[in-house]
């Protein structure tokens, strides 16, 4: 899942950051409103955190805009106690839920897993695909009864191919929704990242039970019938 947070104050931004990315979420940042909106143009985000006290425009103005562009977006509102009356009328424009400064984090993290898991619960919070489960919401994933230990970057890929499973996924696609605006779009960072989650999927390279290679392409995720339901988490053994 990536979040998209909009904070002018670099400090806080960097922190905001940091803690987001150790929960296994993958973050976008922007200093001003101004880019919003054409961030959000080029990507697909799962959550906005607006701070709507930024200097260079109206953040309730920028929220009203998200929520008429991008319906469905969970908008996390940021601002001072003293700011009370604006974060209710940001509410009232659409925004889900707020958090007010100075920022605890452990209340921070307890709202977005909550959005998010609101927000999933219209999709499918539990993915089931051949033996594989991945639980969108903990962010934990299970080949049968076996918990699969994953590096954050190889959730955010798995999670990727198993919502989009049994379409080609380009290796720019896995770029733009999986890592941050900044990476290089020439370097080799899918493939290997790639190849590392087929091992510990137990792929070979004989057959590819779970992520197909499509040359020229990209990546599809296989599915047989009756995958991609609901299902229960599994117990970790």
């Amino acid at each position: 899942m990536k979040i998209l947070i909009i904070e002018e104050d670099d400090n806080l931004l960097k922190i905001l950051c940091r803690i987001i990315q150790q929960k296994g979420y993958e973050t976008d940042s922007a200093e001003s409103n101004t880019a919003v909106l054409e961030m959000m143009n080029a990507n697909t985000y799962d959550l906005v955190i607006l701070d709507i006290d930024l200097s260079d425009h109206d953040g309730l103005a920028t929220c009203q805009s998200i929520r008429k562009e991008y319906v469905g977006v969970p908008i996390l509102l940021l601002s001072g106690k003293e700011n009370l009356p604006r974060l209710i009328k940001g509410l009232n424009l659409g925004a889900d839920d707020f958090v007010t400064k100075p920022v605890h984090l452990q209340e921070l993290l307890a709202r977005i897993r909550s959005l998010l898991r609101r927000d999933m619960n219209d999709r499918n919070p539990l993915l089931k695909i051949q033996d594989i489960r991945f639980d969108t919401v903990e962010r934990a994933a299970w080949k049968g009864s076996r918990r699969i230990h994953l590096t954050r970057r190889e959730l955010s890929i798995l999670e990727y191919l198993m919502v989009h499973a049994d379409r080609v996924v380009s290796q720019e696609e896995l770029l733009e929704h999986v890592w941050e605006t900044s990476v290089n779009y020439f370097s080799n960072t899918v493939r290997v990242h790639i190849h590392s989650l087929r091992k510990k999927l137990g792929d070979d390279n004989k057959k590819n039970r779970y992520i197909m290679t499509i040359p020229g392409m990209g990546y599809k995720f296989l599915v047989q019938p009756g995958d991609k339901e609901q299902c229960q988490t599994p117990s970790e053994s």
